[in-house]
């Protein structure tokens, strides 16, 4: 009897499937760009995110360097890759050249 019940099922859906295959189609595909729209939307999420993170990390150390170098420190300018010490300056910014405050003096200590 079972047997007989799972078969006339068997008939019924094969019939339902023959029947409206284009609308299994039909929905199916709508499912399958549902399904590629949300991936890629949590794809572009993931990588927003990562960018932001990744712009604080920058400008977490912009901001540490430039304190340090207001404070007369190096690394303000050379960050994690000092070079090599060759004047014995090296730590302080006695070594370096200062700019000009405006274009004109510099223009004016070009000249000279």
């Amino acid at each position: 009897m079972k047997q007989l019940v799972a078969a006339i099922a068997v008939l019924v859906v094969l019939g339902l499937v023959i029947k409206h295959w284009v609308i299994i189609l039909i929905v199916a595909a709508a499912i399958t760009a549902m399904a590629l729209v949300w991936l890629l939307g949590i794809r572009l999420r993931d990588r927003r995110r990562s960018h932001i993170e990744q712009q604080q990390q920058i400008a977490t150390r912009a901001d540490t360097e430039h304190r340090q170098y207001l404070a007369g420190d190096a690394r303000g300018i050379y960050g994690t890759h000092m070079p090599a010490d060759l004047d014995g300056h090296l730590g302080t910014l006695d070594g370096l050249r200062r700019l000009p405050p405006t274009l004109k003096a510099w223009r004016d200590e070009r000249r000279r």
